[in-house]
Order: C-alpha cells, then structure tokens, then sequence
C-alpha cells in the first residue's frame, strides 16, 4: 500500500446500524480518497464473501455478542485480501471480554495484517436505556482521531510491521447468547415489509411476517428497533425476566466506559 490511502473497504455485520456508523467515523479520520461500505448483514452477502484488493484498507465492524463475535462468524470471516486492515467491535457499555481479539484472529486468519483495533461503546442494542445517545459528539471525535492515527501508523511501514496486541484469552468462553425471540402481534403490524428485510437470518416469513424457525434467531432485535409499529416484542413471561434482567444489567452498567484502542 502506498503512502496515500486510496480505498478503505468498511466491511460490518450490522443488524440494527450501530457499528456501521461506527466505521463510517472512522473512516472519516482516515481521509481515505474513496470508501466502499460492504454489509455482511445478509445470508446471501455472507455467502458471496468480500474480496479486498491488495492496495486497499480493510475497516472490519462486528458487535460484541455474549463477549464474543456473532455466531455467525465462529467458523471464519467472509472476506479474503493480503493487505492491511483494521479491527473494531461495538458493544453497549458492559464489557467486550474476548470479541475483539477474536475479530483480530479472525481477519488474520482471513489473510490480513491487523495493524490497527478499537473498541467503541455504543447504544445497547436489547435495551436502548444503557449507553443512551451512544456514540455521542465525544466518541465521534475520538473515532476520528483513531482514523488519523491509522493513517498515520500506515505511512511507518516498520510500525506496521510489529504486531498488535489486544486483550482476550483463547480458548474463547462458551457462547451463550440470550435465547429470545420477539413475537409479532398482527393486530399492530403494518405488513410493511421491514423486518423481514432487515433480519440477519432471514427467518422472518415475508408472507406473513412470523418467525419460521426460531432456532436461528441470534436476539439482534433488529426486527424491533425497525418496527413503526411496535408489533414486535418478547411475551410473557420471558418479557418479564427480560425487563428485570436488563434493568440490572443497567444499573451495573451506569459507569461511562470509553473507547480502547490499540496500534
């Protein structure tokens, strides 16, 4: 890669859009002269891969689900490329335990040199209360300024030679993601179309908007935080156990943490 950034590929697994604005302000600082947004929120997406060019940036997002990546992506990353790249996770102010040193194995696994990673805070996405309004104006500018300090690192080749180190411990924690699956109440749905658009698993019937399978439900909630209607919620009693648990989750989670980065 030469001096000058030509293209930054900003690949995310994004179901309800918080780490792709996430690397959108990042890549912001970087300066890139081009920046290609590449989803990976899609089956068929995920199946067609990403193919990052030898001279361009690879930006990779995930959310920290269970202290981990997604399921989805244990067995490996859709996306091969022998260039530089950048690892960032999102998660909503509890703790991102082992994601992001799993992220970095994974894009090395994938072919890259991981010169650079961050992890962000940003609105919880099973309960919008914790880290409300996240990312403010002061993680904006701190995503930006982790952008120039990626460019910059990237015109000192022999930094980029030396590897990075991120926290985690492998073997990984069992993965154990909330077993939850919002219903629908078709008396408040709208049959517009958008969870079934938006659900990552795309195991919401187009026809009529129920969930065909809820074994492959992975609890984004993505199919409530795009609902107008608010025909989508958890039923009783597991709503109950929810609320309380989130509420606790909450207030153990009241502490502001901040961005941690690593070049």
């Amino acid at each position: 890669m030469s001096d000058r950034i030509g293209t930054v590929r900003a690949v995310s697994f994004s179901p309800t859009g918080s780490t792709r604005r996430v690397l959108r302000s990042i890549a912001a600082g970087i300066g890139a002269a081009r920046v290609q947004e590449d989803s990976l929120d899609r089956p068929a997406w995920r199946e067609a891969g990403v193919q990052v060019g030898d001279d361009e940036l690879l930006l990779v997002g995930m959310p920290v689900y269970a202290g981990r990546v997604p399921g989805l992506f244990h067995g490996g990353l859709p996306v091969r490329g022998t260039g530089d790249a950048v690892c960032v996770v999102s998660y909503g102010n509890r703790a991102y335990e082992d994601a992001l040193s799993e992220l970095v194995g994974l894009t090395r696994r994938a072919g890259f040199r991981v010169v650079a990673a961050g992890a962000f805070v940003t609105e919880h996405s099973l309960n919008g209360r914790i880290a409300a309004g996240r990312p403010d104006e002061a993680d904006t500018a701190l995503m930006e300024a982790f952008g120039r300090q990626v460019a910059a690192k990237l015109r000192d080749r022999a930094a980029c030679e030396v590897p990075i180190r991120v926290p985690g411990h492998e073997p990984y924690k069992a993965y154990a993601p909330i077993p939850l699956v919002p219903e629908l109440d078709p008396e408040r749905c709208e049959r517009c179309g958008r969870c079934a658009l938006v659900c990552p698993v795309q195991t919401i019937d187009p026809g009529n908007y129920r969930v065909t399978d809820p074994s492959r439900c992975i609890a984004c909630f993505a199919c409530v935080r795009y609902c107008r209607a608010g025909a989508r919620s958890l039923a009783e009693p597991a709503r109950s156990a929810f609320e309380r648990k989130m509420e606790a989750l909450r207030e153990a989670c009241q502490a502001r943490r901040e961005p941690e980065i690593f070049l």
